[in-house]
């Protein structure tokens, strides 16, 4: 709280911080905008266990279910799960289906009724998957659409692709991307800028995506 003084009058504001979750506008997590609970001593609540030997590699909410990736190391081990978190305290937390897409997955992020799930593979490196009904995944069953970008080892790492058409399979890059010269392994946007962190000797580098038709690296 400020307060002031001008003659004979007080006045006074009050100032707050909202955390805010911009994602659940398009379906995704949904967190409450005020902070509660003790963070500097967070508690583990359910689990849950994956057929992978490295672990998950991402993981998206959505609503009461969570989506999963994993990069397992046989082609025919699961590696897209969804698990349902309505109840957190389950251990373990129930399993409502999973499948392998045979690529391996590195990460997941939601919007609406699909999954993106990024590929560690040569020949796809995005998967978007149908999750409107996240008790029946499966990859002949479930719509998924599979767009071809361009293999890590022979091409560009950085893309901007152009979503606006509900359609994934009408989607096209915006742009040439640029190389990196090494896997990106995360992206963070913010105020025009893409933050890229890679497995490189340089493990963050910053590109200025203020032109998607024109990305370029400046840090």
């Amino acid at each position: 709280t400020v307060s002031w003084t001008i003659g004979a009058r007080s006045f006074s504001i009050v100032l707050s911080t909202i955390l805010t979750n911009p994602a659940a506008a398009f379906g995704g997590s949904t967190c409450s905008p005020t902070l509660a609970g003790n963070w500097k001593a967070p508690q583990v609540y359910g689990y849950v266990d994956i057929t992978s030997s490295t672990g998950a590699t991402g993981v998206a909410l959505h609503g009461a279910t969570a989506y999963i990736t994993s990069d397992p190391s046989s082609r025919a081990k699961d590696d897209f799960y969804a698990v349902d978190v309505s109840n957190p305290n389950l251990k373990p937390l129930p399993i409502l289906s999973e499948f392998s897409t045979s690529y391996g997955l590195t990460d997941v992020t939601t919007a609406g009724q699909y999954a993106y799930a990024a590929a560690d593979s040569a020949t796809y490196q995005l998967l978007v998957i149908d999750i409107s009904d996240p008790k029946n995944l499966d990859l002949n069953t479930c719509e998924c659409l599979i767009t071809t970008i361009s293999s890590i080892s022979s091409g560009k790492e950085f893309h901007i692709i152009d979503v606006s058409d509900p359609n994934p399979t009408n989607w096209k890059e915006t742009g040439p991307g640029f190389k990196v010269s090494s896997a990106v392994n995360q992206i963070f946007v913010k105020d025009n800028l893409a933050y890229l962190v890679t497995a490189s000797t340089t493990p963050v580098s910053v590109s200025d995506v203020s032109d998607p038709n024109n990305p370029t690296l400046v840090a």
